[in-house]
């Protein structure tokens, strides 16, 4: 049996590298199973990757959307604030990296038992959003490299980028956005790509987060992606290439429910309202005084017959003279009250209870694709065994949930999560894989960024996920809340 695999391990390794001098001569056998054939590759991301807390979550987000690393959950995200999100600007910046420590993984979830797993497997993002007042904008790229033995390499870009709405202070949220699927195939051994495949789609996300109320409900729409080759793919090569790269259509349904004292949904108070607000009153005092020197000063010029409108020049230079200096000195106590005030709002939010338990749960459904094939059947080609049959992926629309759990066992010190979500089955005889995911948030100390900055407190943040033939492990570090 070892002779057997490693046999034929050494043929698909030979039929996968593109300048292989016998190639012509073997190429027509070992494709047989994808000759006189169109097809599309199926992709979809059957696990769930990201952050930390949303992988512990059991991706259970839809209807919490909180962070730009979410975008790609809902668009809802570009706009989403937590609770200690109080100030007009916000930025939310992330970068994520995810090694293949450990390689031997069934990522795809096909069932193959026997085949290569998708060695060096590596994911990286990196995603920025701003929120300015009741609109958020953003994007966030993920790159995804498959390495397969020492010859062939597929990088898969996914982008989503777009905007969000705030309406009813927060209440209501409506994202648009676009995503964009850039497939490249490639050798490794040589430079140029063997064929780019690109496509754009759009994407609809909501929330809706009555004040007050202790749950949150989130929708999210993508439509479907088939991205057609963008150059002339050479047929001189050792597998047949796709028609199309193809993200199924997918709809979203979550909800989320706390329980405790501590609020999930608060009204965002805009510090732009209460900045005109504390203006308009200063403006109001500072009219009726000057109004009031003026009428005094109409009174002493006066004339029978004539009461002018207002003064034609001061009758009394040293009030208004003052009247300067006190106008300069009322912005600056105007500032000094607009920054109190916020502190005073910040500290209120940071003294909310800590005890919750949240609970969160997500529907998501798949759409087909037509002409499908998995990922990783259409690497294999080059092993006869694949080769014969290749394996039909999203023949079928598929279904998954997730579900997660989330509490704070040590007040303000340590945070745990857990979850499970069922991961969609897109290939023929191949059942859906459950995973079990866990992990938390512990506070570390307080950081001033070697003084250049106020100091804010970190925290780490672990999230495990493992299921049949996976495992994955992160690890971040933020801030505390």
């Amino acid at each position: 049996m070892r002779r057997a695999a490693r046999a034929r391990l050494g043929v698909w390794l030979a039929l996968v590298s593109c300048w292989a001098p016998w190639k012509g001569a073997a190429r027509a056998d070992d494709r047989q199973g994808f000759l006189g054939r169109e097809f599309n590759i199926d992709l979809v991301n059957g696990p769930i990757v990201g952050q930390s807390r949303v992988i512990s979550l059991g991706g259970a987000y839809t209807a919490l959307g909180y962070g730009i690393d979410n975008a790609s959950i809902t668009p809802a995200a570009y706009g989403a604030r937590t609770l200690w999100d109080t100030r007009w600007f916000e930025l939310d910046l992330t970068v994520d990296y995810s090694p293949s420590l450990l390689r031997q993984v069934d990522f795809i979830n096909n069932g193959e038992k026997d085949a290569q797993k998708n060695s060096d497997l590596l994911f990286l993002g990196l995603g920025l959003g701003l929120v300015l007042g009741d609109v958020g904008i953003g994007g966030i790229v993920r790159s995804q490299d498959y390495r397969i033995g020492d010859s062939a390499k597929l990088t898969l870009l996914l982008a989503n980028y777009g905007a969000c709405y705030a309406f009813l202070q927060g209440q209501l949220l409506l994202g648009v956005s676009a995503r964009t699927a850039a497939l490249t195939i490639s050798n490794t051994t040589q430079a140029g790509s063997l064929g780019t495949f690109t496509h754009s789609g759009p994407e609809l996300g909501a929330i809706v987060a009555p004040a007050d109320l202790p749950y949150r409900v989130g929708f999210a729409l993508r439509t479907a992606l088939s991205a057609d080759s963008e150059q002339a793919i050479t047929r001189d090569l050792p597998f047949m290439p796709p028609k199309a790269v193809v993200l199924p259509a997918e709809v979203q349904v979550g909800v989320a429910y706390q329980l405790g004292p501590r609020p999930l949904n608060r009204r965002w108070v805009n510090p732009h309202d209460r900045e005109r607000e504390l203006r308009n009153e200063m403006l109001v005092r500072r009219l009726q005084r000057q109004r009031t020197q003026a009428r005094l000063e109409r009174e002493r010029q006066a004339t029978p017959g004539h009461v002018p409108l207002w003064l034609e020049e001061p009758r009394d230079p040293e009030f208004w003279r003052a009247e300067g200096q006190r106008m300069a000195s009322e912005e600056r106590e105007l500032r000094i009250e607009i920054e109190r005030r916020q502190q005073r709002y910040d500290a209120s939010i940071r003294a909310l209870s800590r005890k919750y338990l949240l609970f969160a749960a997500d529907l998501l459904v798949v759409g087909p694709t037509d002409q499908g094939v998995g990922l990783e059947s259409f690497l294999n080609q080059g092993m006869r065994e694949a080769a014969r049959e290749p394996q039909e992926s999203g023949k079928h629309p598929s279904f998954a949930f997730r579900v997660g759990v989330e509490g704070e066992p040590i007040p303000d010190q340590l945070r745990l999560r857990v979850g499970s979500y069922l991961e969609p089955a897109r290939f023929e005889r191949v059942a859906p894989r459950l995973h079990a995911t866990m992990g938390g948030d512990m506070k570390l100390f307080a950081f001033d960024l070697f003084g250049l900055v106020r100091p804010f407190e970190l925290r780490v943040t672990a999230g495990l996920d493992i299921a049949t033939a996976y495992r994955n492990l992160g690890i971040s570090v933020g801030v505390w809340h």
